[in-house]
């Protein structure tokens, strides 16, 4: 029994009746990317219960948004030796309600902000940004969680590029809480990096540390969120690089190598390269490089470079971990990428006051500051 029309709720009741001498179970089968199944009810022979949609489906899709243009149906095994099995499902509601035309208008005026401040994170100037962030989400769209949610991430995202970190970890917090589980991860990618950005900022070291410290915690969780996500081993990936990023800035390298040699660092496939569930890998994966820079590791920080710059032989045969950087940052400008040089832009505007924490990776900024060549070179030679 298909899901057809997408107006099953988690309160609706499904009243399934044993018709027959076998034992029967009836579950929910969830079709994204693998299929999923949900809890399974045992109904005894010529017995009938009813049970809710919300308590057959699977953990991870509890929060019905995440069931948005995904296939569900209800199915019914025979787990007993009689073959004649006969039995009745019925839908009794409640239905998801029909939308008023009030609330038709709340959401198309609602996805068209959303869709200016989405379009004004890339291409806004700051001015621009300011003028749209100056006044509060509307007290309408509070109401409708997937408006006000998109809208606090957007809206978090876009103080970030400001730096105006307070504000954008505001912004995150009030939406983090009924934001769609099925995209968290990327939610929390971001929240992690507005956090972790405050090690750019003046403000004591104590107030660095507790916001690194908490990016890491959100980081921690993002596996849990990631197992729906198409990109799934990217978004883990990018998370244990940033991971070990907030390791180096605590003072433990120890801990920061254990996480990057534990990383898998087989080439990307090129279809991957130009898709857009792939943007925050990229946006975030500059954490990986300065965390090995930090670290000194030359071997290290090759493997890292060969994972991103797809089908350039000549980065397999080069010996020099800088070489191999330089390679990497043009090809990655070359394929559209330039998020990787964004984050070391805003590296290298900071390093001379704001990295005591981190010494060697200060250290390399201010040769890629000075664009010394031999600097770089040798850099990764000395210990």
């Amino acid at each position: 029994m298909e899901n057809e029309e997408g107006e099953w709720i988690a309160e609706t009741v499904i009243k399934c009746e044993n018709l027959s001498d076998a034992v029967l179970e009836f579950y929910i089968i969830v079709n994204s990317k693998i299929e999923t199944e949900g809890k399974h009810i045992v109904v005894a022979p010529r017995k009938t219960i009813r049970v809710t949609v919300g308590e057959l489906l699977p953990e991870e899709y509890k929060d019905m948004r995440n069931l948005e243009g995904i296939s569900t149906s209800l199915q019914v095994s025979n787990t007993s030796n009689i073959d004649d099995a006969e039995f009745r499902a019925t839908i009794e509601g409640p239905f998801k309600p029909e939308k008023s035309e009030e609330e038709f208008a709340v959401m198309a005026s609602g996805k068209k902000i959303i869709e200016i401040h989405q379009k004004s994170i890339y291409y806004g100037s700051a001015g621009e940004k300011r003028e749209l962030l100056k006044d509060p989400i509307p007290e309408e769209y509070k109401i409708r969680k997937d408006l006000y949610t998109t809208l606090c991430h957007t809206r978090g995202r876009m103080f970030s590029s400001l730096m105006m970190l307070d504000e954008a970890d505001k912004s995150f917090e009030a939406g983090h809480a009924d934001y769609y589980d099925k995209i968290r991860w990327f939610f929390l990618l971001d929240w992690a990096h507005t956090l972790m950005l405050t090690v750019n900022a003046q403000v004591p070291n104590v107030e660095k540390k507790l916001k690194v410290e908490r990016a890491i915690k959100l980081l921690e969780t993002i596996k849990l969120w990631s197992k729906t996500s198409t990109y799934e081993k990217y978004n883990n990936i990018v998370a244990e690089g940033m991971m070990a990023f907030c390791r180096c800035f605590l003072g433990k390298p120890e801990e920061a190598k254990k996480i990057l040699t534990a990383i898998d660092y087989t080439p990307i496939a090129i279809a991957n390269l130009h898709t857009q569930d792939m943007n925050s890998f990229y946006d975030y994966f500059g954490y990986t490089i300065a965390a090995a820079i930090e670290l000194k590791d030359n071997e290290l920080l090759k493997k890292i470079c060969t994972m991103i710059t797809i089908g350039k032989r000549d980065i397999e045969k080069e010996l020099n971990a800088w070489r191999c950087l330089k390679i990497t940052f043009g090809y990655v400008r070359q394929n559209g990428k330039f998020q990787l040089k964004t984050l070391f832009d805003i590296f290298k505007e900071n390093n001379t006051n704001y990295y005591p924490e981190l010494i060697n990776f200060t250290a390399f900024l201010k040769l890629m500051k000075r664009n010394d060549e031999a600097g770089m070179e040798n850099y990764f030679l000395s210990k």
